[in-house]
Order: C-alpha cells, then sequence, then structure tokens
C-alpha cells in the first residue's frame, strides 16, 4: 500500500511538471520582449532637416538681398529717363536719315552728358543723348527738357561743345562739314543739339557738303518744333 502511495505522489508530481511546462512552451506565461522605439534617431532627422530648411532660407534671402542691391546700382547708374515727346522726336528723326545711316547709335547716360558735354543733371528732367560707337565719327544727338530756370544753361553748355568741335583742327576730314553743319537750337523747354545725316556725294565742294549738312540739321529742328508744338 505504502509502495502505491508512493507511485501516485510521483505520478502527480509529474503531471504537475508536464501542465508546467506546456504552458511555457505554448507562451502563455513568456513575457513579450519590449520592442525598442529609437526616438533619438527620429529626433535627430528632424532636427537636421530644420536646419537644413534653415540654410536654404538664409540663402534665399542673400540672393535676395543682392538681386536688389543690383537692381539699385543699376538705378543709379545715371540712365538717361526720356519722355513721350522726346521718344517721338526721336523715332523720327532717325527715319529722317535713314536707321542705317544714323551713326549716333550708342546711347550715353548722366555722367557722360554731364563730362563730355557740360550739363549738369540738375538742368533737365528729361534727355535723349547718342553718340557714335567708334571714335572716327562724329555723328550725336542730344535732346533735353530743361528744368525751370535752366534752359539757358543746357543751352549755353551744348554751344561751347559745338564751339570746341568746329575749332579743332584735327578733325577727319570727312567730319568737318559735319561738324560746321551742326545746329544747336533752343525750343520751348527743349535745346538740342543735332550734328547727324548722310551725303550721298562726298566728292562736293565743302561749302555744298556744310549745306548739305546744315539742311538736315535744320529739318531736325522742324520735327523737334512739330511735336512739341512750338
Amino acid at each position: 500500500m505504502k509502495k502505491n502511495t508512493t507511485l501516485l505522489a510521483l505520478a502527480l508530481i509529474a503531471l504537475l511538471a508536464f501542465t508546467g511546462c506546456s504552458k511555457n512552451d505554448n507562451g502563455a506565461d513568456t513575457a513579450t520582449p519590449t520592442p525598442v522605439v529609437e526616438e533619438n534617431i527620429t529626433d535627430t532627422t528632424d532636427d537636421t532637416t530644420t536646419d537644413d530648411t534653415t540654410t536654404d532660407d538664409t540663402t534665399a534671402d542673400d540672393t535676395t538681398a543682392d538681386e536688389e542691391a543690383s537692381v539699385d546700382d543699376t538705378a543709379d547708374a545715371g540712365v538717361l529717363t526720356s519722355n513721350e515727346v522726346l521718344d517721338a522726336i526721336h523715332q523720327r528723326v532717325i527715319d529722317l536719315v535713314g536707321e542705317e545711316n544714323y551713326v549716333a547709335n550708342m546711347p550715353y547716360d548722366a555722367t557722360a552728358l554731364s563730362e563730355l558735354f557740360g550739363v549738369d543733371p540738375s538742368w533737365y528732367d528729361a534727355a535723349i543723348a547718342d553718340g557714335p560707337l567708334m571714335s572716327v565719327h562724329v555723328d550725336k544727338f542730344i535732346a533735353i527738357h530743361a528744368t525751370e530756370g535752366n534752359v539757358e544753361n543746357v543751352a549755353n553748355a551744348l554751344n561751347e561743345y559745338r564751339d570746341i568741335l568746329v575749332a579743332d583742327t584735327m578733325q577727319y576730314p570727312m567730319n568737318v562739314a559735319k561738324i560746321q553743319g551742326s545746329v544747336v537750337e533752343t525750343v520751348g523747354d527743349y535745346v538740342f543739339l543735332s550734328m547727324i545725316g548722310y551725303v550721298d556725294d562726298m566728292e562736293q565742294e565743302e561749302s555744298d557738303l556744310i549745306n548739305a549738312y546744315t539742311e538736315i540739321n535744320t529739318q531736325v529742328i522742324d520735327i523737334a518744333k512739330e511735336e512739341i508744338g512750338a
């Protein structure tokens, strides 16, 4: 009997042991590993992106500032401002001699108008000033709308410039008649220096060439008078 009791106890222990192992194998009591969330990596990536964005914004701001400065520099470079009357006269003058013969095809700025012709920027509020690209030519067309009280100042400056050229004996022979035939004229509040033109027969007497250029430049002044209404 004692032997049977011992065997029964051993069987019960074995059964309990088997049941415990089964629960462990099925994972009922086994703790599930907690996944590691790499929050620091995510945060680092976000911070890097934010920094890059900030850098790009700074670069964009710098570029914008540079562009604005460039625009300001251009505006302060002394580019002449015209008006509708001057634009109309200018185009008609080019049509008069023909675009291919309008050798004064390089625009001057306010600095050149001051340094070459002695016309102070405070003396006018609108102007067109053209000269030649090549120094062998003397063609020039200057049209200026003088501010109040400065018409005479502008006219005197342009006349002085013309007188210097007339007195210059070192001019190319082909330019002498053109200089002599040039005109400075005041029309209302506008002052013009016209030293342009084209003559087919350059073998004429110098006096005839001077008359031919004078006629062309006089027509320029007539165009100005029509457009201004003088």
